[in-house]
């Protein structure tokens, strides 16, 4: 696979192949914007996940915050009061990506009990890989 440095703050590898996050659950608070804007936190998350799994280098440029991402997450989680299987699965992708332990069950309880700690927590791996990867460059 490509990209960078998916364990950017060198935490220890268990014997399983997996660690714990790299910044834990309540440390959102440094991210106030997913509490109050949680769609375009999930937008741009996604698009910049996709797009370093896929080219192995992170997306250059501006992300639309009111993308169709952002749209889907609006409509499903505040008109319906809805925590859709997508918000799960995309942090389930990103907790196999950077072998982080975990099962599908905790992060749909994430999802859904604390949603924006959730998404600042997924925002932040991604970002440390981005970050590695510049600095390589």
């Amino acid at each position: 696979m490509v990209g960078g440095n998916r364990n950017a703050r060198d935490l220890a590898i268990g014997v399983d192949g997996q660690r714990y996050w790299s910044y834990g659950l309540f440390e959102c608070f440094l991210h106030c914007w997913a509490v109050f804007c949680p769609c375009d936190v999930h937008a741009r998350t996604k698009r910049r996940f996709i797009h370093i799994e896929n080219y192995g280098v992170p997306l250059q440029g501006e992300i639309n915050p009111f993308n169709e991402d952002c749209c889907v997450y609006y409509c499903l989680y505040y008109s319906a009061h809805w925590n859709p299987p997508q918000m799960t699965f995309g942090r389930g992708n990103v907790r196999r990506r950077y072998g982080i332990r975990g099962h599908p069950t905790d992060d749909f309880l994430a999802s859904f009990f604390c949603r924006p700690c959730a998404l600042a927590q997924e925002r932040r791996e991604v970002e440390l890989e981005e970050n590695s990867l510049r600095v390589r460059n």
